[in-house]
């Protein structure tokens, strides 16, 4: 037995494994992604706006990451809670930053190699095309092919690259990773040459003989090898532009076209594109050769990134991953510093400690003690990292309302279960209040169907063919035929207060207003039990009909054995029969029924927790699936897997206790 239970449990392993990976892939797989109505998919925000929403969700649930990465990235969120905790430095000074955003900023001279801090940037308003002469003197003779950014050469079909020479002041500093810093840009608007398509992703050319290339009145374009004449129905200046990395402009273009586009390249401008609507008109025996005719580009402005330059020529260059500057003021001088790792574009290394940790409360002054956050009961204890690294001499000192406490981000092992979208907290949050609601009224219904079935299918059996089995035959079949919406519905309406019967039962919830005022165990007690009387009938009457006929059946069954006939024929009693040999036989199909209870008593009903009002899991994972929570979705799979596999290895377990002839050596 104990090595049918191991093996068991170890087929459990791929089996879950295999079950996450089908939720996942039908979640990701499915129209729309979390939150989609949140970034305009109605067209209640502008362009900026669902790109900036788009890219926080893409972030937050790491939506542009491949496939596999995303699922390993929720295994991760089941174990592992983001936490903010306090930092300090190696001598327990506590480290603070701005409230602002305030971007770091350096610059490299290609001939010495030496690096730069820069400090007041003011990047000019004037915008130098690569392909300009101006541009040459900003570089001067200097060669750049070494440096982080390479330049670009300007190739048919892309935005020409622009650049910017910022007024700054530059001191020198130790040498940084060239591979831990990238370009510095400023969006500046350019103009482009957009390529024209229709709305259903078919390229436009200009009709033979136009006269206004700029604002023509006429295109034409190719279908199945018919040529049709486009009238716009709006200006070249009102046509759609799209960048040609936008899903919706790829979702567009048909395939064979796709192919043809321009490349995409790291560090190259994005093409623009235009989507022109209009008329269309059939072109009778029209025979164009595509080549022969000129493309459709309309003139449009886009936003491009441009690179900075300081006046020497030299690149302006920021951190690859953006670094929260961190400052302190030292207990011995009172002066302010600038600290960071290894270098000035590396974060700290740092050391993990809890806030009830002795050896880290010992090393802080009284006031500091003082300062430290209050836990609340319930909560888990607080963190604080202890950073060790470099500092250097802030140059200014800054005041209260610039700075504020730096909070570093740590993984802890808590076991959250994932991050709910529609709360913003927890999975495990959000299931510890629901779960114990579901529980307590399904541990209550279950016992209560068992208790009435199996003796009632036994008296049914005992009694077959006379009036008590024809009479609970047709009870019981008119309780199973009835679905327990109704029930439900009808119990609200003529047995709950305001409707227009009875008005014995409150209409749901599961205490009443007044629940908090009421002072003793007792009438507490019967508060709950007057609300649930409602619910938990509604649960045990359908139970209670299927598993009745489910023990009739069984016992029916197991009478007419042989080793039943011979027990009669040695004279064995009727009562020993019943309960030592018929009822022990008939109990194998009642445990398989047995081994759904486990995920039922979790599961909860969508449908009973909505008509009476009570927030449990059935109503969480409703609204879990209709608002895409992912991480809610995936993880009430796994645990609804993991219980039905479990319900099903104890009904195996079962079996062989009840009925000594399984074996499972």
């Amino acid at each position: 037995m104990v090595n049918y239970i191991i093996r068991r449990l170890l087929i459990m392993i791929p089996t879950l494994f295999g079950i996450t990976v089908m939720v996942f892939g039908i979640a990701r797989c499915a129209p729309g992604r979390p939150g989609a109505g949140a970034f305009g998919e109605g067209g209640q925000q502008d362009a900026e706006g669902q790109k900036k929403m788009r890219e926080w969700y893409e972030k937050r649930y790491g939506l542009n990451l491949p496939m596999y990465q995303q699922y390993f990235r929720w295994w991760r969120g089941l174990f592992y809670s983001d936490r903010e905790a306090r930092a300090w430095t190696s001598n327990y000074e506590p480290l603070y930053t701005y409230r602002t955003t305030v971007e770091s900023y350096y610059a490299i001279d290609p001939t010495t190699g030496t690096w730069y801090v820069v400090s007041d940037l003011q990047p000019n308003d004037d915008l130098i095309l690569q392909t300009s002469p101006d541009f040459g003197a900003v570089l001067g003779d200097t060669d750049h092919d070494d440096l982080p950014i390479a330049l670009l050469e300007v190739d048919q079909g892309y935005p020409v690259p622009g650049h910017i020479v910022a007024d700054c002041t530059v001191t020198a500093i130790d040498p940084l990773d060239a591979d831990e810093v990238v370009s510095a840009t400023d969006p500046r608007k350019v103009d482009v040459k957009a390529l024209a398509w229709t709305y259903d992703g078919r390229p436009v050319y200009l009709a033979p003989g136009t006269q206004n290339p700029s604002n023509p009145e006429t295109l034409i374009y190719e279908r199945d090898g018919r040529w049709f004449e486009l009238t716009p129905d709006q200006p070249v200046d009102r046509w759609t532009v799209q960048s040609q990395d936008d899903p919706a402009f790829n979702a567009v273009v048909t395939s064979k076209y796709l192919r043809k586009l321009p490349e995409i390249v790291d560090g190259r401008p994005i093409p623009r594109h235009v989507i022109v609507r209009g008329k269309a008109k059939l072109i009778p025996d029209a025979a164009y050769e595509a080549s022969q005719l000129t493309r459709m580009t309309a003139d449009v402005q886009a936003t491009l990134d441009a690179w900075q330059w300081t006046p020497d020529g030299w690149p302006i260059l920021k951190p690859k991953t953006p670094i929260s500057p961190k400052i302190y003021q030292a207990a011995s001088d009172g002066q302010w510093y600038q600290f960071f790792g290894a270098t000035r574009v590396q974060e700290p290394d740092y050391d993990v400690y809890r806030q009830d940790d002795e050896g880290f409360l010992a090393q802080l002054s009284e006031t500091q003690s003082e300062d430290l956050p209050t836990q609340m009961d319930g909560q888990s204890v607080g963190r604080h990292v202890v950073m060790s690294g470099a500092s250097v001499p802030l140059g200014s000192v800054p005041t209260d309302r610039e700075i504020r406490r730096y909070s570093h981000t740590i993984s802890v092992l808590d076991f959250p279960l994932g991050n709910s979208l529609t709360t913003h907290t927890t999975v495990r949050s959000e299931i510890q209040g629901r779960i114990l609601i579901t529980l307590g009224i399904n541990a209550l219904a279950f016992p209560i169907i068992y208790i009435i079935a199996i003796p009632t299918g036994m008296m049914m059996a005992l009694k077959r063919g006379k009036m008590f089995d024809h009479g609970s035959n047709v009870a019981l079949l008119a309780m199973w035929s009835v679905p327990y919406v109704l029930t439900a519905t009808l119990a609200i309406g003529y047995l709950a207060e305001g409707g227009k019967g009875f008005e014995w039962f409150p209409t749901g919830g599961l205490k009443s207003v007044e629940y908090e005022q009421l002072t003793t165990l007792s009438s507490r007690l019967l508060d709950r039990a007057w609300h649930l009387i409602l619910p938990i009938g509604c649960i045990v009457y359908g139970g209670f009909a299927y598993l009745s006929k489910q023990m009739r059946a069984a016992m029916l069954e197991n009478f007419t054995m042989d080793y039943v006939r011979t027990a009669r024929a040695k004279g064995v009693s009727m009562r020993n029969i019943v309960i030592v040999h018929v009822l022990r036989n008939s109990l194998i199909p009642i445990i398989t029924i047995f081994a759904t209870i486990l995920p039922a008593l979790i599961a909860g009903s969508v449908i009973l927790e909505k008509i009476f009002n009570i927030e449990g899991m059935g109503m969480f994972a409703f609204r879990a699936v209709t608002n895409r929570d992912y991480d809610v979705v995936q993880t009430l799979a796994l645990i609804f897997g993991v219980l039905n596999l479990t319900g099903l290895l104890l009904a195996d377990i079962v079996y062989a206790v009840v009925d000594p002839r399984i074996t499972y050596n």
